[in-house]
This record gives structure tokens, sequence and C-alpha cells, in this order.
């Protein structure tokens, strides 16, 4: 019978006094006629037993009404007059069949007692009448009631009804389960118990005492804390119903969840602070514009590049507004472009900074777009080039220089692909082949018509490509130009790509025709053999150091980006320190970006990449200068010398001799004093004695298998002198030809592979010309080690020849 309350003014209409009661027969609601002959407001009287207005009522019992409908007759006394009712009281059942409350009407009897009973029994008929329309209109309200209450669960939107104390009467699905019904009953309870007010999830109850203050807070945000203990964010609106005495009856409270929506807020804030602190981390200059040119905003950077920092906003401004007019029209025409071709648009600028620098700026300007792909602007990225502009003019002056030394070459250097298409062909091949480089490049080494042992030719590029290793030709007769006969030497080495596949070869080969001819240069020929050995491996030698310098570059890139974000987080945090205003909101995002990007591994890294690549650089410098030295005559006096230095640099520039048969270890002392002496000859000992031990190494392995040997250079000085040790672990020098080890033109190795020159010289240069020693020590299958002693003060040794 409590679904009725929601309706009061159908019972209003009715002249006969009606009360309802709940199944415990507490009063639920009356009407207009019944308050009158209670003479109290229907507030009161809600929630009281009838009996405590109408004692003579007591006698209906539960069992007497209970079965259908019970008449009483009583006699009341009211304020003016005593009067006498007939008491109607008349079960009522919900759609469920199951007992909702009772019904009481009272028909007044005095008029009918002192009239006829035909006027009484007309008074009955009608008022029967008026009980069937009751009814009727009772269960229309019911079906009604019903569907407005299934819809009601249906929405999503949290309503209740109040009583005048704020106590909750009735509630839907929604409110249900957004206070968390499940763990209390709601009926009874005062909503604002319910609900918190703050932040701090203080409950409401501590500050709201009634129903008028409860009022107060409508469309502002209160918190619900539910049973999974999740704070949920409720905007509540409320409807009031008064009485004539303008005195609160029913409130009807309906709250929207707005959890979600705040949620989606605050992600979004977040986001569009996360973006806005990510452009301003960015090194590169950034801005973005409106179709009309004007500034919308731009990153710390653009700002502090652009001077425009100190009060003076960029939003709202054209660049009319901060250069020169005929520097703002070519930015201009540049916008027009991008927003009319809807296309990227890249161009560099010269730009003259405050402290009389002019850097080399890179801008990228691209469109952006509405959601229906309209342009809303222009997008721009400036970067700074100028180191970049350097470097590459520093890459083409070394390339230039490799080119010229290369260039410089007695030797034929041909390098193809791995489908022997030419792609480099130096003077000395155009020279001796007399084929000219416009000629050859891009051709087929096949094409060209060169009369020289083609099949040979064919034979040790694909056993190069086979085995990835040097291949060597020599001698190999062809024909010269004029006519006349020669030989070349001919050394086949792979190229490889950044996947170690091989790329192409180079092809390095010399007209060795004079040497034969020619024994009485035989130093001088042998320095060109070993030039003729080394420089196969000297494009695959620069090419490695250069590809890593590049990839520890792309990492200090990366890593002084990742390092700037938290150099400007550390920055603003010292500026906040500079205002008194820290926050331990700075300090966590520090710890985030410092955690993020791995900031002990950059630390760690960043130095061995820097000298890594200083190490490629030298690396590089040292093959360099190691085959000038070799390709031109040495210094005619003696100058002071650092051994360590010299071992490093020959050991740099032999290293596609040894790298595929041996490891070579080093003990260099570090106390080693300067030498004076002849570096380009001590060199040249040091080379000689390196590829013979990476010889006799290679035909132990070719002979007897296993793997890569051990060369062990080691350095230490004693009293004016010093020793170098070169050790390797070949199969040593069999006894009955160690005394002629240093004699002019023998050599153990097979035919065509060695001169006999190379100790020979190391010999001259030691003994002779610095007035040192040169041993060895040997021991069969265990391999052997030769001993260079170098007097310090070589100021009464021998002059060179």
């Amino acid at each position: 019978m409590e679904k009725h309350a929601l309706h009061p003014s159908l019972f209003d209409r009715l002249p006969d006094p009606i009360i309802l009661l709940n199944p415990d027969r507490l009063i639920v609601t009356l009407n207009q006629s019944a308050v009158e002959l209670l003479e109290t407001p229907a507030s009161r009287a809600a929630g009281h037993r009838i009996e405590e207005f109408i004692p003579g009522l007591s006698q209906l019992t539960d069992d007497s009404i209970r079965g259908g409908q019970a008449r009483l007759v009583i006699d009341w006394i009211t304020s003016d007059q005593q009067r006498r009712y007939e008491v109607v009281v008349s079960a009522w059942n919900n759609h469920q069949d199951e007992l909702a409350g009772y019904l009481y009407t009272f028909h007044d009897l005095t008029f009918l007692e002192k009239n006829a009973l035909v006027l009484y029994q007309q008074q009955q008929e009608i008022t029967s009448q008026r009980i069937r329309q009751l009814n009727q209109t009772l269960a229309r309200l019911e079906t009604e009631y019903n569907l407005f209450a299934m819809v009601m669960d249906t929405i999503n939107v949290l309503v209740a009804m109040l009583d005048s104390d704020g106590k909750i009467e009735r509630y839907n699905r929604a409110f249900e389960v957004g206070i968390s019904a499940e763990r209390k009953k709601l009926q009874g309870e005062i909503i604002w118990n319910l609900l918190y007010f703050d932040v701090n999830d203080r409950p409401m109850s501590e500050t709201i005492h009634t129903l008028r203050e409860f009022l107060e807070v409508n469309s502002k945000e209160t918190f619900l804390i539910d049973e999974d203990g999740i704070r949920r964010i409720i905007v509540w609106s409320s409807q009031v119903y008064t009485g004539e005495d303008q005195a609160i009856e029913r409130v009807i409270v309906t709250g929207i969840d707005i959890t979600a929506q705040k949620k989606m807020e605050d992600l979004l804030a977040r986001e569009q602070l996360l973006l806005r602190s990510l452009i301003n981390s960015i090194p590169d200059l950034i801005f973005y514009k409106d179709t009309l040119g004007r500034y919308i905003g731009c990153n710390l950077a653009f700002e502090k590049f652009s001077q425009h920092s100190g009060g003076r906003s960029i939003v709202g401004h054209t660049d009319y507004d901060f250069y020169p007019a005929e520097v703002a029209e070519k930015f201009q025409i540049t916008d027009n472009q991008v927003m009319t071709n809807r296309e990227p648009v890249i161009y560099e600028n010269q730009i003259l900074r405050p402290n009389g620098k002019t850097i080399t700026l890179e801008t990228r300007k691209s469109p952006y777009y509405g959601p229906h792909q309209e342009i809303l602007g222009v997008i721009g990225i400036g970067r700074d080039i100028t180191q970049h502009k350097m470097d590459e003019e520093a890459l083409r002056q070394a390339n230039a220089e490799i080119a010229q030394l290369i260039a410089s070459l007695s030797s034929i250097l041909i390098v193809v692909t791995i489908d022997q298409i030419i792609q480099h062909w130096n003077p000395s091949a155009q020279r001796i082949l007399g084929i000219s480089s416009d000629h050859a490049v891009g051709k087929h080494l096949s094409d060209l018509p060169i009369n020289w042992d083609r099949a040979a030719i064919d034979r040790f590029i694909e056993k190069c490509k086979k085995e990835r290793s040097p291949q060597y030709l020599d001698p190999m007769r062809f024909a010269r130009t004029n006519g006349s006969e020669g030989y070349l030497g001919i050394n086949i080495s792979p190229i490889y790509d950044q996947e170690n596949s091989i790329a192409g070869f180079i092809l390095l080969g010399s007209d060795i025709t004079e040497r034969k001819a020619l024994e009485n240069q035989v130093a001088q020929g042998q320095k060109l053999k070993s030039i003729g050995q080394l420089a196969a491996g000297i494009a695959h030698e620069i090419n490695t150091p250069i590809q890593y310098i590049g990839d520890n570059a792309h990492f200090l890139q990366t890593s002084f980006q990742d390092l700037m974000v938290v150099f400007n987080m550390y920055t603003q945090l010292g500026e906040a320190v500079k205002l008194g205003r820290p926050t331990t909101v700075q300090v966590n995002e520090i710890e985030t970006a410092i955690k993020k990007i791995d900031l002990p591994f950059l630390i760690s890294e960043i130095p061995l990449a820097i000298e890594q690549s200083l190490d490629g650089i030298q690396r590089v410098s040292e093959i360099v200068r190691s085959m000038k030295e070799f390709s031109h005559p040495g210094v005619t006096h003696k100058t002071a010398f650092n051994i360590n230095k010299g071992l490093q640099s020959t050991i740099t520039v032999a290293r596609n001799e040894w790298k595929y048969v041996a490891d070579v270890e080093t003990d260099l002392s570090p106390n080693m004093p300067s030498v004076y002496c002849l570096p380009g000859e001590i060199n040249q000992v040091f080379l000689n004695i390196i590829i013979n031990a990476a010889h006799a190494i290679g035909e132990k392995i070719q002979k007897s298998g296993g793997q890569k040997g051990n060369i062990t250079i080691t350095t230490r000085s004693e009293n004016d002198w010093v020793e170098i040790r070169i050790k390797d672990n070949g199969p040593g020098i069999p006894e009955h030809v160690r005394q002629h080890i240093f004699e002019p033109f023998f050599t153990t190795k097979e035919v065509g592979k060695g001169t006999g020159q190379g100790l020979a010289i190391a010999y001259n240069v030691v003994e002779v010309k610095h007035g040192g020693k040169l041993s060895f020590e040997s021991r069969i299958g265990e391999g052997t080690t030769f001993i260079i002693r170098l007097p310090v003060n070589q100021a009464n040794s021998p002059n060179p020849e």
C-alpha cells in the first residue's frame, strides 16, 4: 500500500475520510477528509497506530478483518460536535496476492440517523460505487506504478524518496546498487549517513544533520564508498513536495554517477600534461600555427631559441611580430605551400644567433587536420644541424683523403659487387690495364677486354666467397696495352655488409714484373709486397669502425634525448627550489623518468660508446697513417718513438692478416720510455714478424686442423734497453734451417708464398741501422718467439744508409 503514497492527491478528491495502513497497521497516508476528522496533519499521523487517534477501533482485530471486510459503528467527538461513523475496514493485497495493508473508510451516519432510511441506502450505494471506483483507480494505479517502477529500475540514475526527516522510504535498483544495499536494509536509513562529503572521505553526517542542509548540496559532488571500497562520485538533485503549511512532506532525490566521467576527464588532463611534457622534453624546436599564420603554441626549446620567454608570449602573434619582414614572408610562403599542397615541406635556413654565430637550421613543416580533414594549420619542427653539416664535411674530407690515398696506390684496386659488377676502378688499374674508369665502372668484370687468366680470376673469387677469406694469385701472367707481357700479384678479399654477409670483393693487384726482373730493389719490393697484402683488408678494416662509430653516434643521440628529459625535470625542480615551492610530485616524476631511461645503464654505457667511437676514429686514422708510412719513404733522421703505440698501430694495420687464424694478446709495459729511432722502419720490422707469425699459425691449422692460434706481444724496459717479444704458437722453426733465418731470399714457405726478404730486412733495420739485437727462440710443435732489443738512446748508433 505504500506505493500509493506517491499519489496522495487521488485520495483528497474523496469526500469520505480514508486512511491507509500498512500490514503492521501503522498509518501510511490519509486523505484531506481524514486529516480534518483526526485534526492532525498527515505528516504527524504517519507511522502511528490508528488507535492512538480513535481508541474505539481497537475492537477490530487482525483476525476479524483478514478474511475480507469488517464494519464497526463508533461515536466520535470532534472539537465542535459529536458524530457517528460507520467504519468499513478492507484488507488490501498487492499484485502478488500478498497482504499490502488495510483501507479504513469512514461513513458519516449522523445525517442518516436524522433523515430517512432511503437516503441512508442511497448514500450507501453511492459510497459503494465510490469504493468500486476507488478500487478501480487503485488497480489502475497499481498497473501504472508497476510499469513506472520497472522503468525506474532500468535507468542508471539513483532515485530515492525521502520523508520529512530525510529517511529513505523508497528507492530504485540503481540506488540500491550504488549504496550497496546488499550490506544493509536502506529503508528507514537517513540518506546523509550513507554519503561522503569531501576528498578526505569524511562522512557527510559529520557536517549535515537536517534535511534542509542536505538539500543545499544540490548539484554538488558527493561520494559513495561501495562494498568493494571503491570511491564513486555522485551529483544529486532533488524535488521537494510540501503540504499546505509549506512543511516538507516528501523529497524525491536523484543522483548521477559521474565517476567514469571524472576518470575520463582526469585521464584526458594527464594525457594533455604528458603530451605537453613530452613536447617540452624534445630538444628540437616545435611550433604550431593556425591557418592565418598565428602561433597557437610552441615547446620550451622553440621559446628559448626564439627568445620569446621574456614576458612576450608567442601565442596569437605571427612571424611578422618577431622577424624582419623579408624573413617572415619566406616563412609565410612555406606555410601556404604546406596548407595548399597538403604535403610536408623541408628546407634549411642560415640563422644568425645573438652570440654572432651562424647556425644551419633544418625545418620540417606539415599540415594538421580537424575531424573532417579540414586544414587547421601548420606544425613545424626545427633542428640545429650545424654540427651535422660539419660532420658531413669532415666525413667528406676523410673520404676524399681515403680516395686520394687509394688513388695514390701504385697497385691495381678494383671493387666489384657479389655479381662482379665493377664499382671502383683506381688510376693504377687504368694505367696498368689500359682501361679508363668511365669505361669500367658499371660493367661486368668479364666484359672488359683484359688479357689475363680470366678462369683463374673466377675460380679464386668463388673460392673467396666460399671460404670467406682472402685468396692470392701470385704471379699471374697478363699482357700490357703495348703488347708486352708481365706478371700481376692479385689479392682477392671479401667485403661484408652490416649483416656480415659478403656484399662484394676487392681485387688488389700489383705489376710485379719489375720486381722479378730487378732483384737489386729487394727492400722496396718487400715493402710494396707488404702494402699489397695489407691493402686488401683496408676497405673492410676502415668500414668496420665507421659502422660502429655510426651505431654509437645513434645510441648517443638517443641517450642524449633521454638525458635531456631528466635534465629538464631537474631544471624545473631547481627553479621550484629557488621559489621555495619544490613538490614531491616533481621528485617522483624525476625518479620515474630515471627508472624509465635506465640512467645507471646510460651512465655506464655512454662513456664506453664515446670511448669506442674515439677508438674507431683512432683506428681509421692509424690505418690511414700506416698506409701513408708504408707507401712512401720514411723519415731520414731518428726521432723519439713510443714503442707501445707503434706496436698497436702495426697490429691494427696487419689485422686482416692475422684475424682469421689467430688472436693477438698484448702485455705492454706502461713504463716504456720513448726510443730514439726510425719509426717507419721499426714498424716495418714489427709488421714483418707479425705477418710471419700469422702465416706460420695458418700453415699449422691448414695441415693439422684445430682452432685459431695465439700471437702474444709483450714489452719491457731494462736500464737503457727496451725489449719486444712477439710469440706465436705455430709449428716452430726446424733445427736445420734456424741458422739461415735472417739470410736474404731464404724462406720456408712454399713457392709463390714468400720472398725470403722479410726477416732479412728486419735484421738489417734492428742490428745495422739501430744497433739493436734481433734473435728468436723456437720449439717444434710449440711455436716461436722473436726477441727485439733496442737501445733507448740511439745517439751512438749507426745512421741510416
